[in-house]
């Protein structure tokens, strides 16, 4: 969709987390058209709308400043069609810990797989399973100090299925982890989509079998509901970060369901229809490769605290030269006064004897 035929748009809708429509030109048409006071977008689209650049991670300030005379509101359609919603603040709150996650967790100028391997160490590391949330619809929720009193809940309504509860309490369940995956990719340029699927080996074979009718659709069961991460611009390959993070937290680092292919990945998940015109199977990524990514990544993440520390250190030498000595100096006016207060009592004590 072309800037031009919104010039006249008073407001603008655009959602939907699957296969998601791209507006060319987006920022332009928000900054160019001053009729322009309602948004409602998808969270996937907040990099266009502000013109972020995936390479020197700078963004249109203007449009920034501009959002906050508009009406906006930033969605994530979940697998049931119900939508999370978010206000344009915690949209930017989210934006910037997401850049500060890639800046803490992907090397510069690394290959798309090392993007993903440290998308996925970040997840792992930092990110629970929201099991409280079940129990409040989704949403999160802290326990009450008093046990007669139910769980207070905060954040978006069914937060727990999206990316900002991800970010913000570093809590979520399946399906945020998926989404928070995909906002980081998506900040890195690299394409990826949701992945609709349930937990167990695959015997339905919805996604392989092709069946003498090639238009004939199926649904998966409701029971099982999980969902995963397919990376478009690797090969189509499968992450489970839900399940890395897990593993991971038990103690077990290798993230064992990273850059899978169909056939890997469907020996414990049974993937769904729409995920039968990806044909992988071919481009198995060695274990080794994913160890040595980690490696890199590992280095990368102490070179990084070093040189943070280092900077640390050197901003509080330059404060400690450039601050003027002041308790020096009035230390050096206290004892001046003291002297002279015992000088006057000294002298007050010798009039007193005469």
């Amino acid at each position: 969709m072309d800037w031009i035929h919104l010039k006249d748009c008073g407001g603008l809708d655009c959602f939907g987390n699957e296969s998601l429509t791209q507006i060319e030109g987006l920022n332009t048409a928000i900054m160019q058209n001053k009729e322009l006071t309602d948004l409602n977008l998808d969270v996937l689209l907040f990099p266009d709308a502000i013109a972020y650049d995936s390479k020197t991670g700078k963004s249109n300030e203007a449009t920034t400043k501009k959002f906050d005379e508009m009406n906006i509101s930033w969605h994530e359609i979940l697998s049931n069609g119900k939508s999370i919603k978010i206000n344009n603040y915690q949209m930017m709150n989210m934006h910037k810990t997401a850049i500060t996650v890639l800046e803490d967790y992907v090397p510069k100028q690394c290959d798309n797989r090392t993007t993903v391997i440290g998308i996925e160490q970040y997840l792992a590391e930092n990110i629970k399973y929201d099991n409280e949330s079940l129990n409040s619809g989704h949403s999160h929720s802290y326990s009450s100090k008093n046990d007669r009193l139910p769980s207070i809940t905060t954040g978006p309504i069914a937060g727990a299925n999206g990316a900002y509860n991800a970010f913000i309490y570093n809590t979520c369940v399946c399906e945020g982890y998926t989404r928070a995956m995909q906002y980081l990719l998506r900040l890195k340029g690299i394409k990826s989509h949701n992945v609709h699927c349930i937990a167990g080996e695959d015997t339905l074979h919805m996604s392989t079998d092709k069946g003498n009718d090639i238009y004939k659709t199926f649904d998966l069961p409701d029971d099982g509901y999980h969902s995963i991460i397919s990376i478009d611009d690797v090969d189509c390959l499968y992450d489970d970060p839900c399940w890395n993070a897990g593993r991971y937290q038990r103690g077990d680092k290798t993230m064992p369901w990273t850059l899978l292919t169909k056939e890997e990945i469907s020996k414990d998940h049974t993937l769904s229809f729409n995920e039968r015109n990806i044909d992988n199977n071919t481009l198995k990524v060695p274990r080794n490769i994913i160890q040595t990514a980690m490696q890199r990544i590992a280095r990368y993440r102490e070179e990084r605290k070093r040189d943070i520390s280092k900077f640390s250190e050197e901003e509080i030498g330059k404060a400690t030269i450039n601050t003027p000595t002041v308790d020096k100096e009035n230390a050096e006016k206290r004892q001046k006064r003291d002297e002279h207060q015992m000088i006057q009592e000294g002298q007050k004590n010798i009039n007193e004897l005469e």
